[in-house]
């Protein structure tokens, strides 16, 4: 069984995508994580703290996906593949869904929401999404 902080990230991650911040109550959180309300405050200090860590999780997941498949096609690369073969495999692996439709869904949800009314740290955006592939 995971442990009340991962079971925090992964209900905050589900609820935050569905509702948005301001919507998501820290008790629903707890509820949906099994846990009592001073897991949060105990494992991430906060609210706005665990929206961030559930942001940052997905992100970080899916730079790791886009790297593996990037790296894997360098390989092919060094085999023989084409220019064209590596940029269509830069711009697939910008565009395809990662990992799961339901992954991709609760980014994209995570990303609406900072579009729309911002609650992570301004640099944070730039730094756990783009970065990670310049």
């Amino acid at each position: 069984m995971r442990n009340a902080g991962g079971r925090l990230l992964d209900a905050a991650e589900k609820l935050f995508a569905e509702r948005g911040f301001e919507a998501t109550p820290v008790r629903d959180i707890t509820a949906e994580a099994r846990c009592n309300v001073a897991a949060v405050n105990y494992h991430f200090g906060s609210k706005e703290n665990l929206y961030q860590a559930a942001f940052s999780r997905l992100a970080r997941e899916l730079s790791n996906w886009r790297e593996r498949r990037l790296r894997a096609d360098l390989q092919a690369a060094a085999r023989g593949a084409s220019l064209d073969r590596l940029l269509r495999s830069f711009v697939i692996a910008h565009l395809e869904e990662f990992e799961s439709e339901e992954r991709s869904r609760r980014l994209q949800a995570f990303v609406d929401i900072e579009i729309r009314n911002q609650h992570l740290p301004p640099e944070t955006f730039f730094r756990e999404l783009m970065q990670p592939m310049q």
